[in-house]
This record gives structure tokens, C-alpha cells and sequence, in this order.
């Protein structure tokens, strides 16, 4: 979460009487702490408060940095993510995108030996084959339709599809709120609130509490309960985002500010978690909050799933993909299309025949 801000009132001696002795009826000792008052305060901000906060082990995602290069993250701890994964690229030889050609694949001049680490994936083939790749978000579908223009893919329509492969992002299968989600959405909002406050009730201090009694909860927190319905302290939260494909915080799809930042709604939400009015809340919740605050909905989709044993046991593989999805290349527009019931995220290989069109 934000560092907490050191927000006390520091005009401590301008606010005593002009005779703080006679009139005000502090004794000499009283005086004096008055004028410690302030350095006291900023002492204990920084003791309790700021250090404490800054050797927090989620404290470089809260450390503000400019993008440079191809480092795009706004955060220390999402840089060096991205710097760490470029290096582990380098130290598995891992090939650039696009560098592997016809010439590169000869005759016996990628052997098994040479594919036994998977660093030479479909992605790096797709310059050499006729084939094409992508990566593709809930939100790129229009309907129940994912329309790649000729001039993106460059496969030849005249062509039939050889092969196809066709993965969902099971995790991230989300998509931003429309107008019939919004009080769903609340539901879940106040119901987030309320676990953290049952949760401080059970053990007191497990979630940060801010003056009003609300529980202060973080963007990763917020999206990881309105997606799964798990409440779970802010780093675990954060790993969970990483590690589930959720960290779209930053990612902008509908270009909307939000009216209210999230604080303020959790502590709107504070008295319909303890039963109490939504009044508060009502006044404040809107599609536009939820879009501007780039939270997302689940998306259901339809997964087939299968694994493999070995003799022991032991699970040896597993796989997955799409039902009910269908990929086809019209040959009047040129577009590549998927389609299917629901729109998700994930990735498609597609394989056409040999020769020119």
C-alpha cells in the first residue's frame, strides 16, 4: 500500500494563548513539552512510521521510477522484475523474437538436443513458417469475436489452416465492468470490508485501520477479493497478482477517471460492512469508479483440461485448452477470426499451408 503520510497539525506553539501560563494554565513543565512537541511527533513518524514502512519487504512497489527503455513498470519492484526476467533470458540463451529465419533451420540444423530446454518456442518460429502468433486480452473482442486484420497477421486467406493451438489465460479471464455489474460489484466491495473487519475482530491488527475504523486495503487486495472472493494480506495479495496474471493495475482500457479514489470508497463501505446505511457508499459508487480504478470482472469460460501419469503416480504433464471456440480466415476481408460464446485472454498459434498467396 502508499506510504502512510505524516498529516499531523504541527502549529503547535502558534495555537497556544499569548500568556499560555496565565491564561491557558500550563505550569512550566507543560510549556516545555509543548515546544518538544513537534520533534516528538516527527521522531515517532519516522521511528514507527516511515522505516518501518521503507524495510517493508512490499515497500519497492510502493517506491514510485520512470520508465526507460524497454523497462516499462512505474515502480522499483516492477523494474527490477522486468530487468531480472531479461536476465534469466540471457543466462538460458534464451533466442530474440523474429531472429530465427529459413536459413536457420536447415537440415539437422535444430536437432532435439537443440529444443530439449523449450527456449525455441512457437513464437520464435513464426517468421519462418507460414504461421502467426499472438497474445490476445478479454477486452480486444468485439462481441463474441476477435477480428486481426490481413495487414497484422499476413497469412495468405487463399490458404486453408494446417493447425491451430489455442490456450485461454485461465486466470486472467477478466474484463472491464459494464453497467450490469455495478451493484454485483458493490456487493462484493462492502463484503471485502467486512472480512477485513472481521478479521481485525478475530486478531486485532491484521489489516491497517485508518481514523474512521475502516479498514485500509490495497488495490491488489480489492481486485484479488471481487475476482476469487479471498481476502489476503497486502503482499501475498501482490505475489498473487504476479503470479496470476491480475497486475493490471496500470493497464488503461476504457480511458475513465475515477470520481472517488479507492480509500475513500472503503470508508464508505465501512458502516454497510458493520449493517449499518449505504447511503455513503451509494453516493459514491459508480461504473465509472470501478473503470477508472481499473478494477475487472471474472469472465466464466469453458476449459478443457487434461493430465497425465506416470507409473507412479506421478503427475508427468498437463495440459489445456478452449471449448466451444472456432478460428477461421476469411477470405473476403482478410481477417483472422475467432470467435466464440464469451470473450477471454490468451494466445493463438495459427499454422496454414505451404505455398504463396
Amino acid at each position: 500500500m502508499p506510504f502512510e503520510r505524516f498529516l499531523k497539525d504541527m502549529e503547535i506553539i502558534a495555537r497556544l494563548d499569548d500568556e499560555p501560563n496565565d491564561v491557558g494554565g500550563l505550569n512550566a513543565g507543560e510549556l516545555k513539552e509543548k515546544f518538544d512537541e513537534a520533534g516528538q511527533a516527527v521522531k515517532s513518524y519516522v521511528n514507527q512510521t516511515l522505516l518501518p514502512g521503507l524495510e517493508h519487504a512490499g515497500a519497492a512497489g510502493d517506491i514510485g521510477a520512470t520508465p526507460f527503455g524497454k523497462v516499462t513498470g512505474t515502480s522499483v519492484q516492477e523494474q527490477l522484475r522486468q530487468i531480472s526476467g531479461s536476465v534469466e533470458q540471457v543466462a538460458l540463451g534464451q533466442i530474440p523474437d523474429g531472429s530465427i529465419g529459413a536459413d536457420k533451420l536447415a537440415d539437422g540444423s535444430i536437432g532435439p538436443e537443440k529444443l530439449a530446454d523449450h527456449s525455441i518456442g512457437p513464437d520464435k518460429l513464426v517468421g519462418a513458417l507460414r504461421s502467426y502468433y499472438v497474445r490476445f486480452e478479454a477486452e480486444d473482442w468485439t462481441g463474441e469475436e476477435l477480428r486481426i486484420p490481413q495487414e497484422v497477421h499476413r497469412l495468405p486467406t487463399a490458404l486453408t489452416i494446417l493447425a491451430r493451438t489455442l490456450h485461454m489465460q485461465v486466470h486472467r479471464s477478466a474484463r472491464d465492468y459494464a453497467q450490469g455489474q455495478v451493484e454485483e460489484a458493490k456487493t462484493k466491495f462492502v463484503a471485502a470490508q467486512a472480512a477485513a473487519l472481521a478479521a481485525n475482530s478475530a486478531k486485532a491488527g491484521t489489516y491497517p485501520v485508518a481514523g474512521d475504523g475502516h479498514v485500509m486495503l490495497s488495490w491488489e487486495q480489492v481486485q484479488y477479493y471481487l475476482l476469487e472472493g479471498v481476502l489476503a494480506p497486502d503482499q501475498t495479495a501482490r505475489d498473487k497478482a504476479a503470479q496470476l496474471g491480475f497486475d493490471w493495475q496500470g493497464v488503461e482500457t476504457c480511458r475513465v477517471d475515477s470520481p472517488a479514489s479507492l480509500d475513500q470508497l472503503l470508508s464508505a463501505a465501512y458502516l454497510p460492512a458493520l449493517g449499518g446505511s449505504m447511503a455513503a457508499l451509494d453516493g459514491l459508487w459508480s461504473l465509472e469508479c470501478l473503470q477508472g480504478l481499473r478494477f475487472r470482472a471474472a469472465v466464466a469460460g469453458k476449459v478443457g483440461e487434461g493430465k497425465k501419469y506416470d507409473l507412479f503416480g506421478r503427475m508427468s504433464g498437463s495440459t489445456w485448452g478452449v471449448y466451444e471456440s472456432q478460428v477461421r480466415l476469411d477470405g473476403e476481408s482478410g481477417e483472422l477470426i475467432l470467435s466464440a460464446p464469451q470473450p477471454y485472454a490468451g494466445e493463438l498459434l495459427v499454422i496454414v499451408s505451404p505455398g504463396v498467396g
